[in-house]
């Protein structure tokens, strides 16, 4: 009878160590299994860190740019990009976020700006290096401005950025080879193309900002009809001297006048000044005494 159920009890035993072997032999070891667990956990905090950074960083740029539209400053471009890539084995697609930034005017001031000194210095080499860095960027930056236009008005200050460009390579074309006529021909024309697209934009600007009653609009406008007949005329070789500095006057007083804002709260930075309060700032203080 002992012998029967020592029987019957290794029979039931037999299939159980059979299926627990056979568990181990599938399973992965412990280190392995433990070492794969924690590297999937530290990719999925770290996606969940990058994603939650992106967010902020979009958050942040897009209340900066509403920050300086609220100053009376040319707001930042904010460009959120997002990419998706197809699903692999079934799983989700990927999706990536990029924030671009374009800051639009700054980049067409420095050029203008390099355009300008170009001007007026008498050193070639000098001259041509700053001239040729110049006209290419205020090209590409105001090609993208041009396809980017949401009015006439947009696209004709986009159009007045190409033509100083183009005009820009040109005088480099003379300066790089003297005795080709067609620079001088192509300079030239390019010149008095930009002076009118000027000259039209700063009338057009005078006009709308009469009739709204727009100072800023009408002072931007007069300074741009100066620039626009002083950059015609000194590309006719109309008293060059003069024309050109007047146009450099008249270039540099419309940067200064459209970002005036920013120039003061540099100079309060720098002077030691206290910034400027916010709109409703000094009615929340008071309520909150």
């Amino acid at each position: 009878m002992t012998l029967l159920v020592a029987a019957l009890l290794g029979f039931a035993v037999a299939p159980a160590r059979a299926q627990t072997s056979a568990a181990g032999a599938l399973a992965l070891p412990a280190p392995t299994a433990r070492r794969a667990s924690s590297s999937r956990s530290i990719r999925q905090r770290l996606s969940h860190t990058l994603q939650g950074l992106r967010q902020r960083l979009s958050r942040t740029f897009r209340s900066r740019a509403r920050g300086r539209a609220a100053d009376g400053i040319k707001p930042t471009e904010v460009l959120v990009v997002t990419t998706k890539k197809p699903a692999k084995n079934g799983g989700k697609p990927e999706t990536t976020t990029h924030v671009l930034l374009l800051e639009q005017q700054e980049v067409g001031d420095l050029s203008t700006a390099s355009l300008l000194l170009a001007s007026g210095t008498r050193l070639a080499p000098i001259a041509g290096s700053l001239t040729g860095v110049g006209s290419v960027v205020l090209g590409v930056h105001s090609g993208y401005r041009f396809l980017h236009a949401r009015n006439n008005s947009q696209r004709a200050e986009a159009a007045h950025g190409i033509a100083w460009s183009l005009q820009g390579l040109a005088a480099l074309g003379k300066l790089v080879a003297p005795h080709t006529p067609g620079w001088q021909t192509a300079a030239k024309s390019l010149g008095i193309a930009g002076g009118a697209i000027q000259v039209g934009l700063g009338s057009y600007r005078l006009i709308t900002g009469a009739k709204r009653r727009d100072k800023k609009r009408m002072i931007l406008g007069g300074l741009d009809v100066g620039a626009g007949l002083c950059w015609a005329a000194s590309a006719c070789a109309i008293a060059t001297p003069v024309t050109l500095a007047g146009f450099a006057g008249f270039t540099l007083a419309h940067i200064a006048y459209e970002h005036r804002d920013s120039l003061r709260a540099a100079a309060r930075r720098l002077f030691g000044g206290e910034p400027r309060r916010a709109k409703g700032e000094g009615a929340s203080d008071q309520s909150g005494q």
